[in-house]
Order: C-alpha cells, then structure tokens, then sequence
C-alpha cells in the first residue's frame, strides 16, 4: 500500500469519528443548522480525498450524503432519526471499505450491490424534498445572465465576478438552453467511444439515420442472420447489442432464440436504409438524427465534479474560440477527475471536438459546454452569437501564410499604442513581448528549440488572455502549430506588428554574430524571464486559485508585498505541533529504555564488587554517584517515552455514544449518557484492553440494568436512565467507573440462577452474603438472560470483562443494590511497559512480586503468630491476616528462615479483595524491570507471570500470587 493511500485510511477514519459525533451531536442540538453546515464539511473533505483514487462505489455513496447534507442544510426539517440510521450505515460502509483497503495492501474488494443500495436510499429523501418544494411553491427569482466579457480586464473581473453568482449549487438542475436538446435515450446504448468515432466521421452531416432492429424470437429458422444483418446495414458508423438475458446463467439459454437487440448509426439514406431491412419491414424502428444528437454524455452524476472557477474559465475560453486554452483546461481537469463520472465524459468530448479536421467545432463546443453545465446543476450559459467561417471554426490550424496574410488585412492598428489596457499594463506586456521576441532570435537547431518556442507561445497566450484580448489569442492560435513545427516568420512578424510604434523595434532576421554572444544572449534572456516568471507568480498568488481536492479547506491568506515576498519565498503556513508516528517505532524505543534499565541496574552490583572483592572503596563511591546520574537521566528517559505512549480516556469513550444510541434504539429504551474524565491518560495497551470490557459492560448495563420507560415511570423514575463512565486517575493506578440507575441486581435470583446452572452447590447458596452473591455474574457461564440473543444470553460476557482486566494486572469490583442501580469499578495500572516489583529470597532464590500488589513489608515475631483452623494467623493493626509460607506454596522443601530476633519476614499483599501475608526469608527492594511472558513449555507454569533480567545478569522469575494463593 503506497504512503498516500495510507495517509488516506488514516484521515479518513478521523474524518469518520468526526461525522460520528456531528451525527449525534445534530439530534441532540437546537441550532441544527450550525451542527449540519460543520457535518457537511466533513462530509464534503471526505468525499473529495476519495477523488484521488479510483474507488467509484465509495465515491458513489460519499456523493449521494453529501447531497442529502447539502439539502438538509437548506431545510432542517428534512432531518429525523431515520436519515441518521441510514447516514451511520453509510459511515459504516466507508470504514468497512478501510478496513478492506488495508486488508487487501490496496486493493479493496467492491461491494457494488450494498453501496447502489445506500445511494438509492440516500436519494430517495432528495426526492421527498422535491415533492415538498413542488407542494409547497414559491417565487424563486430568474437566474441572472452572465454579462459578456469585454477587452478590458476591469471589466471581464466584474463579468467573471458575476457569473459567479449564478454558479451556486442547488439541489435540483436548472433549465437546459433554450437551443440545445438533450439526445433520444436510444443512444445511451452505445458506448462513448463509438460515439466519438461516429461524430468525427459526420462533424457536419445532419443526414443520420438511428436503426432499433429487434428480430423475432424464431428468426433462426427463418434462415436470418440478425447479426450479418446489422453488420452490411449501408453507411452504419455505430453499433451496440443489447439482450434482456444479460446475467442469466448460460446453461438457462436458449441457443435457438433470438433476444437480443441491435441499435446501429447510419449516415446512408433512409430510403437505402429501408431497402436494406425490406425483408424485415416490421423488425425495425428508424429516427432521423443530427450530428448534435451524438454528442451524448453518459456517466455518474455528480454535480460538483468541476470546480466552478474552471467550469467559467472553459466557457470564456470556448466564447472566444480559444480551443488551445479550453484544450489546456479540460485536460488539467480531467487529470484528477474520476473517468466514470458525467463531467469526465463531457471533457472527453470537448478533446475529441478540438481534434476534428472539419467545422462545426465551435458549435458542438458549445452544446457539450451546455449540458455539462446542466448536468452540473448550473444555469445555462450566455455565448456570443459569432459569424464564423469553416476557416475560424476548425480546431486545426491553417496555411502559416495563409493565416498571415489574413491577419495583415485585419490588424491595420495592431500596435500597443492602440490597445485599451493601462499605461503599467501596458508597459508590462512591450517588456515580455520583447523578451519572447528576443528568445525567438535563438539559436533553432538545438535540441531543446521546440520547447522553448511552446514555452513562447504559451507566455504570449497568458498575457493576451488576462488583458481580455480574444482578437490577438485567436491570431496567436492560428499562428502556434507552424511555428512549433519549426516555421517562425509569421510568428516573429506577428510580434514585430505588435511592437510597431514602439522605441525600440527589434529586427525581424537578427541572428548573433558567434557563439559567445549568442551565449551571452541567452543568459540574459534567462534572468529576463526569470525576473518576469518572478513578478507573474507574484500577480498570481494575488488571485484566488481553484485547489483540486483539497484534505482540509484552504485558509484564505492576504496577498503579501513584494518585500514580503522577497523575505519569505515560500507561503507561511502554521506548522503542526503533533506528528503521527508508527506505532513500532516507539515500541523499539521501549525496548531500548528496557536495556537501559537492566544494564543501569547492573551499577550496583559492580559498585558492591569493586569493594568487597577489590577493595576499591573510592571507586565504589564513584561508581555509585555516576549511578545516581544515570538513574536520574534513565527514569526521565522513561518518564518522557511513557508519556508518548499515553493515549487519553476518550479514545475508547468517543465510540460510546453511537453505542449507547444504536442499542437503546433497538431496545425502545431512553437512555442518557455522561462520560467524565475523558482526558485522563493512560498507556496505549491499557488504554486499547478497555474497549472491549467497557463495551460488554455498556451492554449489560443497557440489556439488563436500564428498564423500559413505562417500569421506571410506575416505580417512579424519569423515563430516561442514566448511564455514568467516570475515568480519573489515582496514584499510580487508572480509575473507571460504570455506574447505572437502572433496576440493580437482585441476590437472591444470583443465588438462585447459580445454583440451577450448578455453578455453586446448596451449601454455598445459603452461605453467600449479598455482596458475595451478586460478584456470582462474573463466573463463567453464568447469565440472567431468558433467551440467547445478540446482546446477551450466552454466559460470557461478563466473566470475559474479569479475564481482560485482570490479563493486564487490574482488578474489578461490583456493587449493586436493588431498584438503584449497579456500580463496576474497574482498577488498571498505568502502564505495563516497566513494572517495579519488590524482591523477596526464598530457600537462596530471588522472586519478585508486583508492587501494585504490595501493601507492606514487617517483620512478625514468631510469638504472634496464632494458628485458627489449620491456618496460620497474625494480627496487624487490629485486623486477622492470614499468612502463607511461600516455600510451602511452591512446595520447596526448606523451612522458611527467621532473623536473629526470631522474627518472620512478611510481604503483606492484596490478592482482589483479600488482604493476605506471604512469610519469606528476607527483602531484597524493589526495581524497575521490563517483563516478558512465559513461553514454550514455561507458559503453563501458573505460578509465574514472567521473567525479568536483573543488574547482576540472572533471571527473576515474577510470582503470580493469585494462583499460588
């Protein structure tokens, strides 16, 4: 998958979460509008990334809501619940259709069926507002005629202005003009290739004949052959077959019927045509066409598929009979336009009508140019009636002499003095006619001679079009080709004419002396141009530009001075303080900070060497201060890296809201959500184990916990519950908690479902206390649900929350009280990157225990400690705890050791809600160590939840004191 396609799903599923909370943020608002104009941005940037690749169906649906938002825009009441459903399932189908992108490295697999099915509903409430609008008329005003250009460029920025204002997009298509038709829907059989083909050969026929034959079924055994038919029909250009069976199996076909049928151009006669077909008279089906008929645009609609400021430039340039320019235009959109679509189909043709070699080009131009703007849901444009011969109209270009001799007679006052443009313009357009003049004079048997005359030529076009001058352009157009093809003089004497009258004519044949000055010319020409390129570009970034699909919405920034743009050669733009970055590369610094952490740990041990063994007291201090430093420097190290990997609260939270929505939908239930604590952060495994958790427990808390509004009403409650998800953070650990008002959970049917799944036998039912009972749900298995459905029943959900939670070192406790509600608190560390462990020796071995579990080290007397039922006992701070020997956990065969006071090293501990004592020979501190999971035939040892490196280089092995104890 390439870089721009991955930065594409990237912000493309930010876009899609910004949608999400619009949506819901859109039901919940008063001022709709405001909320519906910020959904239609993003709607709106989403579609247009997607134009960067050739993905039709997204782009398909993408086109079909952003309409419906479009329209939605202009009247809020065509917004409920129900287009929300349908704009969600839409979201939906775009992040599915990420998911298949990256799935497939890039290719993703199409689901036209679905996305055709999401476009038809989206539509149909366009139409249901049309219908409204249609019941409910109004007044509208007429659309405004775009004025004419004139040659002044003052006023073709206010003819342009103007046009403008009639380019806004509406949701229905205006009027076709009054002098173009649209082609019979018979021809939308052919493809647009034969189309084209069929045009060039008949520009200017209007002579064409349109044959529908459609053979009878049993024609076979009439000995006719439909196809050889159709095929020798006289004078046919075109031909397409159409069958009512496509997409039948082709074991369900018939071989020896006939049903298909066969369109076909003929530029023949009619009388021909039916001399042909006499045998068939009742088969066949003739209409008289036009060459203008042909020029059929097919596709998808899109109404927005050309930039407005493009469309208007192409209609100047096809106004003025500059093909060259509209050439340019519609190849330059095109270029990133999606081919499948209406606009691309009419641009093509636009190309196909310059390359043809007869007249009639500026009229199918034109008619093209017309529909186009109607299929663009744009009024019909205004062009000068033009008295043009077969000479001017062609696209190709006439005899060079030909076409100088014409423009000798027609350019008597052809110089600059006679122009109506400004003095400052002017004196700017004798300078770059000059230098173009100047850079013709060059040497022409180079290799790069031709380039540099297009690049004259182009200059040359540019001036004359911004000054509004569509005499010279059409000179120039006629003047090109030869001139590119190697044929300069009536180029240069063009130029000459142009610059008659001025102080310094330049000298139609000059040619430099020698090479050196030819040289020397060149350069200065060079930074000539140069200089004029500089102040062009100059001019230009002073007037809006069209961007072709912008990721996000172009700021609008003031022109700069030239001082400005002497200073800052390059737009400022606010640079980004947050830089995505692969989620590999900060797991490789981890791992690196974990090194460092072991070989930093290592300084200890060596500083005790180097003064037991060694004797090297001085340098065991050393030692120890540069440890000091490294240990400083290495935990901020850790602190700054850990904080990259933190991600906030809300990046599991934001998914609950369309949760909560969908669910309580389907239950007929109402529900409010609050969230707190969004922006309390944690590390990006933990953050990432929630979802899944939260999720089942959102669930539940909606399936069983929330009642329907007509039982909170009778038990006297608001009809809507509430569900609360609190994140904070305390100490070292993050904090959530999921509290609901609903109906709580009763003990006694835990008590009562547990026992009739066998979960816990009779004894135990009338042993539990309440608390003890209600904790029954997170067991395996177990489930109040009656019957089995999408949501709940089938046993696993909660007792899979215990088992994520705790898979990541947490713990979770449930409280609940009957007619209340229930309340989860669900304990995580901060990370489970590094963790810190307290080292315990037993029987001469090291061990570690996770600090998160640690309450206190002491040192017990044997004298208080009291044996109650075969356990062992101590009292601490007024409370019984129970003590386990940890050799005798671990069935090692040594009795644990005791101090010379007779006393017994105890790591007092919180396994979920006990508090337990676990005797050991001695303490050891704590330490930071980077953990990793059994493995192999090590994995199923229970009593162990991993192994760490030290600084003396052996291995501690971490105790997992829930199994052990």
């Amino acid at each position: 998958m390439t870089p721009l396609l991955e930065q594409f799903v990237s912000e493309t599923r930010d876009l899609l979460q910004g949608i999400s909370e619009q949506l819901l943020a859109v039901e919940k608002s008063d001022d709709k509008k405001t909320t519906l104009n910020e959904l239609f941005r993003l709607v709106h940037t989403l579609k247009g990334n997607t134009g960067l690749f050739e993905f039709p169906d997204l782009t398909r649906v993408l086109h079909a809501g952003e309409d419906v938002m479009s329209e939605a825009r202009e009247n809020t009441g065509l917004w409920d619940q129900n287009l929300t459903d349908l704009l969600f399932d839409t979201m939906d189908f775009v992040g599915q259709f990420c998911d298949s992108i990256e799935e497939s490295d890039g290719n993703p697999v199409a689901d036209t069926k679905k996305a055709m099915a999401l476009e038809s509903s989206l539509r149909k409430y366009l139409e249901s507002s049309d219908e409204e609008e249609k019941k409910a008329p109004a007044e509208k005003p007429a659309a405004k005629t775009p004025a004419k250009k004139t040659t002044r460029r003052s006023k073709t920025t206010a003819s342009t202005a103007k046009k403008k204002t009639t380019s806004r997009k509406k949701s229905s298509r205006p009027e076709l003009a009054a002098d173009i038709a649209l082609p019979p829907d018979a021809l939308k059989v052919f493809d647009q290739k034969s189309l084209m083909t069929a045009w060039s050969q008949n520009p200017t026929d209007d002579s064409l004949w349109l044959v529908i034959y459609r053979p009878i079924t049993e024609c076979f055994f009439q000995g006719d052959d439909p196809l050889h038919t159709a095929r020798t029909t006289p004078g046919v250009v075109a031909g397409s077959v159409t069958s009512e069976c496509q997409g039948t199996e082709i074991s369900d076909l018939d071989p020896y019927q006939c049903v298909s049928e066969l369109y076909l151009i003929s530029n023949a006669t009619e009388e021909e045509v039916l001399e042909h077909f006499r045998y068939v008279p009742n088969q066949i089906e003739t209409l008289a066409l036009n060459t203008d008929d042909l020029l059929v645009i097919q596709g998808t609609e899109q109404s927005d598929a050309v930039d407005a400021d493009i469309l208007e430039s192409l209609c100047d340039a096809v106004n003025q009979s500059d093909w060259s320019g509209a050439r340019n235009i519609a190849n330059a959109a095109l270029e990133l336009m999606n081919p499948a679509l209406e606009a691309a189909s009419a641009l093509t043709w636009l190309n196909t009508i310059f390359a043809g070699s007869d007249g009639g080009v500026r009229d199918a131009a034109i008619n093209i140019v017309q529909k186009l703007r109607y299929y663009l849901h744009q009024p019909a444009w205004e062009f000068d009636q033009v008295d043009t011969g077969p000479d001017q109209d062609s696209a190709t270009d006439t005899d060079t002499d030909e076409s100088h001799s014409e423009h000798t007679e027609s350019t008597d006052s052809s110089g600059l003095d006679a122009l109506d443009i400004s003095e400052d313009d002017r004196e700017a357009l004798e300078h770059i006619l000059r230098v173009q003049r100047r850079i013709l004079d060059l040497n022409s048997d180079d290799a790069w001679s031709g380039g540099r005359v297009s690049a004259v030529t182009e200059v040359l076009h540019n001036c004359f079009y911004n000054l509004g001058m569509s005499d010279a352009v059409n000179e120039l157009a006629a003047l090109t080709n030869a001139a590119i093809e190697g044929d300069l003089k009536g180029l240069t004497h063009w130029l000459d004419e142009k610059l008659s009258g001025t102080d310094q004519a330049p000298e139609a044949d000059h040619e430099p002396d020698d090479d050196d000055e030819d040289e020397d010319d060149q350069d200065e020409v060079v930074e000539e141009v140069e200089a004029i390129a500089a102040d062009v570009d100059e001019e230009r970034s002073e007037q809006p530009q069209a961007e072709p699909l912008p990721v996000e919405p172009a700021q609008p920034s003031a022109p700069s001075s030239k001082e400005d743009t002497d200073s800052k050669p390059v737009a400022s733009i606010g640079t980004s303080r947050s830089v995505k970055v692969d989620q590999e590369k900060i797991d490789r610094l981890m791992n690196l900070i974990g090194e460092m952490i072991v070989a930093k740990n290592a300084l200890p041990f060596l500083a005790k060497r180097a003064e037991e063994q060694h004797g090297l007291r001085d340098m065991a201090r050393e030692i120890k201060e540069q440890y000091a430093v490294v240990n400083r420097i290495a935990e901020e190290m850790q602190d700054s890296i850990m904080q990259i990997r933190m991600m906030p609260f809300s990046f599991i939270s934001m998914r609950f809201p369309r949760l909560v929505r969908d669910i309580s939908r389907r239950l007929n239930k109402e529900v409010q959500l609050i969230i707190e604590g969004e922006d309390t952060e944690a590390d990006k495994n933990i953050i990432e184990s929630l979802a899944e958790p939260l999720i089942h427990i959102v669930r539940n808390s909606l399936d069983h916990g929330i009642e329907m509004p007509d039982v909170r009403t009778a038990a006297g409650k608001s009809a809507a519950g509430t569900l609360t998800i609190k994140a904070s953070q305390e100490a070292d650990r993050v904090l959530i908690e999921i509290h609901d008002d609903g109906k709580g959970i009763d003990p006694d049917v835990i008590r009562e479902k547990a026992f009739e799944k066998g979960l816990i036998d009779d004894a135990t039912r009338q042993r539990l206390t309440d608390r003890e009972a209600v904790n029954l749900v997170l067991l395996p298995g177990f489930s109040t649900a009656e019957a089995v459905s999408d949501l709940s029943g089938r046993g696993v959900g909660m007792d899979a929350v215990r088992s994520a939670v705790e898979k990541v070192n947490g713990t979770m406790a449930l409280d609940s009280e009957p007619g209340k509600g229930t309340r989860i608190r669900i304990s995580l560390p901060m990370s489970i990157a590094v963790t810190r462990v307290m080292i315990v020796e037993s029987d001469g071995q090291l061990m570690g225990v996770p600090m998160d579990q640690v309450l206190e080290t002491v040192r017990v007397p044997r004298s208080e400690i009291y044996t109650v039922k075969h356990v062992q006992t101590t009292v601490l701070r007024d409370r019984i705890v129970p003590l386990k020997a940890l050799n005798q956990l671990l069935a090692l065969p040594s009795p644990q050791v005791i101090n010379e006071e007779d006393e017994h090293a105890v790591l007092v501990a919180r396994v979920g809600s006990d508090v337990i004592g676990l005797i050991v020979d001695d303490f050891r501190g704590s330490v930071d160590i980077i953990q990793k999971p059994m493995s192999g035939v090590l994995s199923g040892i229970q009593a162990y939840s991993g192994a760490a490196l030290i600084g003396d280089g052996s291995v501690l092995m971490v105790l997992n004191l829930k199994e052990i104890l």
